[in-house]
């Protein structure tokens, strides 16, 4: 478990190391509009391959949005495990979760009764 929590950095902290996924879709998107300057100034017969570069670029940027952003939600979810394994490790005798009563044995109809004058009770 100690190697598990060595390996799970906070959320938080991933911002740093995203600042090369950052970087790189922020040269893709510079690219992408120095490409569509280029073919809106260029003859319409030499622009169809350069707007095909420009969307291929705008493609990785997109793609390192979303690179970043699965990165941060696979981390989110190895934390949720965790904790639940935390959790669920806590406690592992049953008879540490089992629900003790008062010593009272009463029937249905008498716990209905009781539950309706403690409602009704508590609307005065």
């Amino acid at each position: 478990m100690d190697k598990i929590d060595a390996a799970l950095p906070t959320v938080n902290d991933l911002e740093t190391s995203d600042s090369d996924l950052d970087e790189l879709s922020a040269l893709a998107k510079d690219s992408f509009n120095n490409m569509m300057d280029l073919a809106l100034n260029v003859e319409p017969r030499f622009s169809g391959p350069i707007l095909q570069s420009a969307s291929t670029l705008l493609g990785h940027a997109i793609a390192a949005k979303i690179a970043k952003i699965d990165k941060k939600l696979k981390i989110v979810d190895l934390q949720l495990k965790k904790a639940k394994l935390d959790q669920t490790k806590e406690s592992k005798d049953p008879a540490e979760k089992a629900v003790t009563g008062e010593g009272m044995v009463i029937d249905r109809n008498t716990l209905l009764q009781q539950i309706l004058a403690n409602s009704q009770k508590n609307d005065k």
